[in-house]
């Protein structure tokens, strides 16, 4: 495993964003001074530029019309590399280009049809305590297996704003994939954000250089609303909360599409205080934004037995909240120290999951 490691962490990892290798300096309207801007503020290339909006240039000192005649200088140049309407034909080979992730948990991969597609937006759900987090760090450590065994022999971008990211736990889980313990923490390209303008300053200027240099195809975000939901309280905030978050899934959303790569958010609980339903945070705008949906839940009746042998053992549940390819069904792995793993078959808890499946 020690010389897998050598092999994908010596040599930079050709990024799929190739297409996207357009110089600002070849725009018609770009100057030194504006160039040199740009690169000072992350701004490194004509894709970022073309996501990035006027009042962020005009806040680094480029007057209105320069700014967004560069826009649109930038989306043009876009489109002309291949971004706007494209025949099924060119969709047919993005599609062969689509590589998945194993969850290490083949239960669960069942369920997400296989894994982790790349190119996709995943959203994982659940109320404080249930595993989203650590089903974070399995991701981290499944991610730098070698294709062979389900892995995209990546380095992972770990984006944490609750403040929960854990080497600990990273030491209690590469284990059971056979990987070095050391080398996994230190090829986590971490973050901490404490706010939103850190947030958005993130997505929009420095991730995508993260990923050209560090050839991570995995990005990971703890928690997509957190700080959203801090900073933007009440109803009269809910136009620029929305707002808010539409700017971060479209930004993740990108990167996405742009690197080939896992997007995978963890995501808080709410609860309508007219009906009492407990949905995910976020609203409509994240509703739509996402494109897999995966609640989390612990499983109901656990097994006494169970916790005689383990009592950090919890059986939790994976719903298909929403996916517009994946039936909306379920199924219950084991949660504990070693991780996320399966049930063992023919075991009580394997025939109640059976049992869950036929009841949803």
């Amino acid at each position: 495993m020690l010389g897998y490691f050598k092999i994908f962490l010596g040599v930079k990892t050709m990024s799929f964003a190739k297409k996207f290798d357009l110089e600002l300096d070849d725009l018609p309207s770009m100057t030194p001074r504006i160039s040199k801007i740009l690169k000072q503020n992350r701004i490194t290339s004509v894709s970022t530029l073309a996501a990035t909006s006027l009042r962020e240039l005009v806040g680094l000192y480029i007057d209105s019309d320069t700014a967004q005649t560069l826009i649109d200088e930038a989306d043009a140049t876009m489109r002309q590399s291949g971004f706007g309407f494209v025949m099924g034909s060119k969709l047919l080979d993005e599609v062969d280009q689509v590589e998945v992730l194993t969850t290490g948990c083949k239960s669960l991969d069942v369920l997400l049809g296989g894994g982790l597609d790349t190119q996709r937006l995943y959203e994982f759900y659940g109320p404080n305590g249930v595993g989203k987090t650590n089903f974070l760090h399995q991701l981290i450590c499944t991610a730098m297996l070698p294709k062979s065994k389900g892995g995209l022999a990546s380095r992972v971008v770990y984006i944490d704003a609750e403040g929960n990211f854990s080497t600990k736990r990273i030491r209690m889980i590469a284990p059971e994939f056979d990987l070095n313990v050391n080398q996994v923490i230190k090829n986590i390209p971490l973050i901490k954000i404490h706010n939103i303008s850190e947030l958005l300053s993130t997505l929009e200027h420095h991730l995508y250089p993260e990923m050209e240099q560090t050839g991570a195809r995995v990005v990971l975000l703890d928690s997509i609303t957190y700080n959203v939901r801090g900073e933007y309280i009440g109803e009269k905030n809910l136009p620029i909360r929305q707002g808010t978050l539409g700017k971060i899934a479209h930004a993740l959303k990108k990167a996405s599409q742009a690197f080939n790569a896992v997007v995978v958010v963890v995501n808080q609980i709410t609860k309508n205080p007219k009906t009492d339903e407990v949905t995910y945070s976020g609203g409509n705008v994240l509703g739509h934004a996402v494109q897999v949906r995966v609640s989390m839940t612990k499983a109901e009746k656990e097994s006494n037995d169970l916790y005689k042998k383990d009592s950090t053992s919890h059986k939790i549940r994976f719903f298909v909240d929403k996916a517009v390819d994946l039936p909306r069904q379920s199924c219950i792995v084991m949660m504990d120290s070693r991780g996320f793993r399966d049930i063992e078959p023919g075991s009580q808890d394997a025939q109640e999951e059976v049992k869950a499946k036929q009841e949803v």
